[in-house]
């Protein structure tokens, strides 16, 4: 099993491997699980414990390494793509040489060293993407954090934080630049320019996700003067 592990090590370094010897080891387990009396039968006990854990305590040790490193040296924008790479890497790791049986244990062992290890650095980054409109890495760090129970949460309440601070800073500027009193239709053209501004970026990096559209919304009530706010709604 060491030797099986030191050649997926080469490949998850970039080298080139044969990776038929992998899937002869693994269809080598796998059959000492069938049932004699009926081939179509069969128990995964034995690879499960030879194989799938070795195999998995491995992965999280390479990646706990390797990120820990990869995010000392580099800006969490590149950490995140590097993120994106080794998930999808391990996903193209099952269909070329191990058994379907691993994928969800192999997927969670890989979010776990690679997104919720780091995910207070993410998520402490998010504002810093939104301050400075950079919607491609946005929508990175959303689908990389919606693979963790309650990755987003802090997201979305940053999000609302800075939606309101944007429609208050709108509707301030609106009774700035004038000294008369304003109708109250001239506070709410204000605020729905905000809206549509980030109902965009909630389409286009948050996939339209409700909780964070929900977010938007009463965002934009509550930046209004209470006795101007609406009801903010998303059609």
């Amino acid at each position: 099993m060491d030797a099986v592990l030191k050649l997926v090590e080469k490949q998850r370094n970039g080298e080139t491997i044969e990776f038929s010897q992998i899937k002869q080891v693994v269809d080598s387990y796998v059959s000492l699980g069938l049932d004699e009396t009926d081939p179509t039968r069969s128990t995964l006990e034995i690879y499960r414990f030879h194989f799938e854990k070795p195999f998995l305590e491995a992965t999280a040790k390479y990646y706990q390494n390797e990120s820990k490193h990869f995010v000392a040296e580099n800006t969490i924008v590149e950490y995140m793509k590097k993120a994106e790479e080794r998930l999808d890497e391990e996903e193209e790791r099952v269909r070329m040489y191990l058994h379907a049986d691993i994928l969800a244990s192999l997927r969670k062992t890989c979010e776990t060293a690679l997104i919720t290890d780091h995910a207070s650095v993410l998520r402490d980054e998010f504002q810093v993407l939104l301050e400075n409109d950079r919607e491609q890495d946005m929508a990175r760090m959303y689908g990389l954090l919606l693979r963790i129970p309650e990755g987003l949460d802090a997201l979305r309440q940053k999000f609302e934080t800075h939606v309101r601070k944007a429609g208050l800073g709108a509707i301030q500027k609106v009774a700035s630049e004038n000294t008369e009193k304003l109708e109250p239709k001239v506070y709410v053209d204000a605020l729905l320019e905000v809206h549509t501004q980030y109902s965009g970026l909630v389409s286009r990096a948050f996939r339209e996700e409700a909780e964070f559209t929900r977010s938007l919304d009463n965002a934009c009530k509550e930046a209004g003067p209470a006795s101007r706010r609406r009801s903010w709604r998303t059609p």
